[in-house]
């Protein structure tokens, strides 16, 4: 998916997280922005993507080391991450959770396009849920009803403030 599907979708998913979390205000505006970096993030291990060309650097140093869509494609390398995170700075579980919600975003995405992703990798097994390819029809189908989803939640939290949500 391109980098446009990839921030819908992490908006999207910041959006449900806010409803989750039960924040308000500008904590919520916060946390779909983390999880917005979230959604990028992943992509970090391709220069020519929207995280890779911030930080070229790095990005062709992960790319060298690993190519696209392996280690940081990989749901296991963002628990460990989370666990680290939450276990260093505790009184960031909230921003933590944000951002795995945008990075799972990313990975669920990217197992709409057949190349699919690793989920336990290093095994390099590959795992898809459909057959979109990048930059096709497809895809800007796809990305109109995220944004369509994100343009009616952007809407209903203006109309109704902050909702909250009850399990």
């Amino acid at each position: 998916m391109e980098g446009t599907t990839h921030i819908l979708g992490g908006a999207v998913a910041g959006m449900l997280c806010t409803l989750i979390l039960q924040s308000t205000g500008m904590q919520s505006v916060g946390l779909v922005g983390i999880s917005i970096a979230g959604s990028l993030f992943p992509d970090i291990d391709l220069c020519s993507s929207k995280a890779g060309s911030k930080a070229k650097p790095a990005s062709f140093t992960i790319n060298a080391l690993f190519g696209h869509r392996t280690l940081f494609h990989s749901p296991i390398l963002y628990i460990a991450l989370y666990l680290l995170w939450t276990h260093y700075f505790p009184n960031a579980r909230t921003w933590a959770v944000a951002f795995a919600v945008g990075v799972a975003s990313h990975i669920l995405l990217d197992m709409f396009n057949k190349r699919g992703i690793p989920l336990l990798y290093p095994i390099k097994k590959t795992y898809h849920i459909a057959s979109i390819k990048t930059g096709s029809a497809g895809e800007t189908v796809f990305r109109a009803i995220l944004g369509v989803i994100a343009f009616v939640g952007f809407v209903f939290y203006l109309s109704c403030g902050s909702p909250t949500f009850t399990v």
